[in-house]
C-alpha cells in the first residue's frame, strides 16, 4: 500500500477515534445518539437519565414504547397456585394480620402490567393513597386496591405508583369473573405491588427473589 495511503488512513482512523471519545465524554453517563441503535436497548438511557425525562416530562418515545412493552405470559399448569402479579424483585415478605404479605418493587426497566395472581371474582376496586410506610417509603402515592373473592379466600393486590409518576389503571371492575394470569392493570413508571394473602397460602418466595407475573409461582395452597 502507497504511503500516502497508508496517512490518510492514519488519519482517519484518529480522527475516528477522536470523535468517538468525545461524543463518549460529552455525553456521559449517557450513550451518543449515533451509538444507540446498537446498543441493547435497556442500555440506551442511564437511570439519571429517565429519572430526569420523567421529571421534565419529556420522556423519550423510544424509551416509552419500550416501557409498555405487554409480553404474553404462560401460566404454569400446577394445582393450587398463586402467581405473582408484577415483575420485579420481592422487597419485603410477613405476615399481617389474617395473612401474609409480598411486596414486589417495580425498576422502569420491568414489565409493568399487573396479572391476576388467582382465579376468582373483583368484589372490590378502590382508588385511594398509600399511606403505609412501613414496607416502603411513597406517604400519599396513588394507588388502586382490588380484592379478589378466591377459593381460599380474600386475595388483595394494591397497585402503588411512584413518587414521580402518578398514573395507575386496573382494567377489571367489580363483579368480574378473573382467571388466573389475566391482564389486571398498569403502572407508569418505576412502583410497587402488593399482594395480600389469606393465612391457608404457603409463601413460596423469598426477598431477593426476581420474579414474573402470571409465570413465577409465588405461593400455594
Amino acid at each position: 500500500m502507497k504511503k500516502p495511503m497508508v496517512n490518510a488512513l492514519k488519519i482517519f482512523f484518529i480522527s475516528l477515534v477522536s470523535i468517538a471519545t468525545f461524543s463518549l465524554v460529552y455525553y456521559s453517563p449517557g450513550i451518543p445518539p449515533f451509538l444507540k441503535p446498537i446498543v441493547p436497548i435497556k442500555y440506551r438511557w442511564t437511570n439519571e437519565e429517565i429519572v430526569r425525562q420523567i421529571t421534565e416530562h419529556k420522556v423519550d418515545k423510544e424509551f416509552l414504547a419500550y416501557f409498555e412493552r405487554d409480553p404474553e405470559r404462560t401460566v404454569p399448569k400446577d394445582p393450587n397456585i398463586i402467581v405473582a402479579p408484577a415483575d420485579g424483585v420481592v422487597k419485603v415478605v410477613r405476615d399481617v394480620k389474617g395473612g401474609k404479605r409480598i411486596v414486589i418493587y417495580m425498576s422502569v426497566w420491568d414489565v409493568h402490567i399487573q396479572r391476576v395472581p388467582l382465579s376468582g371474582k373483583i368484589v372490590d376496586v378502590v382508588a385511594s393513597q398509600h399511606e403505609d410506610q412501613e414496607d416502603f417509603k411513597c406517604g400519599g402515592c396513588p394507588q388502586n386496591i382490588t380484592r379478589i373473592d378466591t377459593e381460599i379466600g380474600t386475595v388483595t393486590v394494591k397497585q402503588v405508583t411512584s413518587g414521580l409518576a402518578t398514573k395507575v389503571v386496573t382494567f377489571l371492575k367489580n363483579g368480574q369473573a378473573a382467571d388466573i394470569g389475566q391482564r389486571l392493570g398498569f403502572i407508569f413508571l418505576g412502583s410497587h405491588t402488593v399482594i395480600e394473602l389469606p393465612s391457608k397460602a404457603k409463601v413460596s418466595v423469598r426477598v431477593g427473589d426476581r420474579v414474573f407475573a402470571a409465570e413465577t409461582v409465588i405461593a400455594r395452597y
